[in-house]
């Protein structure tokens, strides 16, 4: 029997299973700031909805639009960035010994 092919067999296969893991990691860690990233715009959007909505530029289907898209993309940069509100990273932390 050939211990040297069963060993690299072993060590090829651990390592595939760090990968693996490595990254469903990834993508729990992506999955969860997403998630936050949702929570965040719902947020946003309440609180926009609280407002009088009389700027000095007014109340347009065009500047609804536009405000949508800038509290999407905001609540997304603040989900992803290291400064975010913590739910997703306290998710991750959570779940990541599920994998």
């Amino acid at each position: 029997m050939n211990t040297d092919n069963i060993s690299a067999g072993h060590i090829a296969g651990k390592h595939m299973r760090q990968k693996d893991l490595k990254q469903e990691q990834a993508k729990l860690r992506k999955a969860c700031a997403d998630f936050e990233a949702v929570l965040l715009n719902q947020m946003f959007e309440s609180m926009r909805k609280s407002l009088s909505g009389n700027d000095i530029f007014g109340g347009s289907l065009a500047r609804d639009i536009y405000d949508s898209m800038y509290y999407q993309q905001l609540s997304t940069d603040m989900a992803h960035s290291r400064n975010h509100a913590g739910l997703g990273a306290a998710m991750y932390a959570q779940m990541k010994d599920k994998l």
